[in-house]
């Protein structure tokens, strides 16, 4: 049945797709994002099949969950890539700890994801901001997939409905609007007033807001990095999926409105927790530095 759904013909498509564009530009190399879709092996084995000694590069620009394991998994040369490039050193390490990846080279590309609240006086910022304001705010990203939408608004809209003290601020994923949601789902029609749905940028929210409630969204980690203390919405029975995994401490975890309202109702420490936290996520996203990718594009062409 997977293999007559819409992704496992789309990664056909690209398949194909990429195949006739190598065939007619003879690129040297070819770079796609490396998060374990099967349409990004299927790229690799597209641009092989019309040049068979083309380079194939995979860019880890998101964080890697914990026993994620389609960019462990070793396919062959078709479908492996020769290189792979990560947005920080937390996924070069995650990667290189892998024996399936021995022999594959990987290096720091960086990422345009670092947040402009990044500074060094981020803590303090956060810090002097949380005092000065009454009002708890708790910022809500969801991925862009509808069900985990649905998931994190509809156990936010029970903790504001139980405690009327607390502000959510929904915030999409750029795939999603609010407009669009609205037309099928009435959850968007009627909300509280300590609900916001937000149009903002995302650093304008992050400025407004001290927790993060979210569950697979890489977001988190700008969040972090801006200084909002994360709170991980985890239900019973299922499996987690959360970016920020290897973090022990300073992160909280909620499965019920009332572990929510506690989370809330606690003062936040910015003391060595956070610190820790904030340069786990800023070795997540390091800035982005060109020269890997120059490198590799000399060593290509003065093979070709």
């Amino acid at each position: 049945m997977e293999a007559l759904t819409a992704s496992s013909l789309n990664a056909l498509r690209k398949f194909d797709q990429i195949r006739g564009i190598v065939e007619k530009t003879k690129p040297q190399l070819v770079i796609a994002t490396y998060e374990g879709y099967a349409w990004e092996r299927m790229a690799f084995n597209g641009a092989r099949s019309a040049k068979p000694d083309i380079k194939c590069v995979g860019y880890t620009h998101a964080p890697l969950f914990e026993r994620q394991h389609a960019a462990w998994r070793p396919l062959g040369e078709r479908f492996n890539p020769n290189q792979i490039m990560t947005s920080g050193s937390i996924q070069k390490e995650q990667l290189e700890c892998t024996k399936a990846l021995n022999n594959t080279p990987i290096e720091v590309l960086g990422s345009k994801r670092i947040n402009t609240l990044q500074k060094a006086d981020a803590i303090e910022f956060r810090d002097t901001q949380k005092k000065q304001q009454e009002q708890k705010t708790c910022l809500v990203i969801p991925e862009g997939i509808e069900s985990e939408i649905k998931i994190l608004f509809e156990f936010s809209l029970q903790c504001a409905m139980e405690f009327a003290d607390l502000h959510f601020i929904w915030r999409l994923h750029p795939l999603f609007s609010f407009e669009t949601l609205a037309r099928t789902d009435h959850l968007y029609r009627s909300l509280p007033d300590n609900i916001e749905l937000s149009s903002q940028r995302l650093e304008a929210d992050f400025e407004r807001c001290q927790w993060a409630l979210y569950r697979g969204s890489s977001a988190i980690i700008q969040a972090v990095m801006a200084g909002l203390k994360p709170v991980y919405l985890h239900q019973q029975r299922e499996m987690k999926f959360d970016p920020l995994y290897e973090l022990k401490s300073w992160k909280d975890e909620v499965e019920s409105p009332h572990d929510f309202n506690r989370v809330m109702s606690t003062e936040i420490e910015f003391k060595d927790h956070c610190q820790a936290a904030l340069e786990y996520c800023r070795k997540t996203y390091e800035p982005f530095n060109h020269r890997p990718l120059i490198k590799l594009l000399d060593k290509t062409v003065s093979h070709a």
